[in-house]
């Protein structure tokens, strides 16, 4: 785990042309592409290891202090990431 994305209830359209909640990391892996995009486009010369690496060191801090095995460096905070 390198870094943790939201996955838990996120809004989706379902079958039958509905709206609910789902969780997974179906739904995380979205996210994590949509952040990495962000920065990239807000950063145009970061190359992907240094996308990896804002994203890595903007990310919210979850469970033991700094890295940890359940969260990696934490969640994702697009809003630090892309400023």
């Amino acid at each position: 785990m390198d870094i943790a994305a939201p996955g838990v209830g996120i809004r989706s359209i379902l079958p039958g042309n509905t709206v609910g909640t789902r969780t997974g990391t179906s739904f995380s892996a979205p996210y994590a592409a949509a952040a990495a995009a962000i920065v990239k486009a807000t950063h145009p010369t970061f190359d992907t290891n240094q996308v990896y690496f804002r994203l890595s060191a903007t990310a919210t801090d979850l469970g033991d202090p700094g890295w940890d095995p359940h969260f990696g460096a934490g969640l994702i905070n697009v809003q630090a990431a892309a400023a």
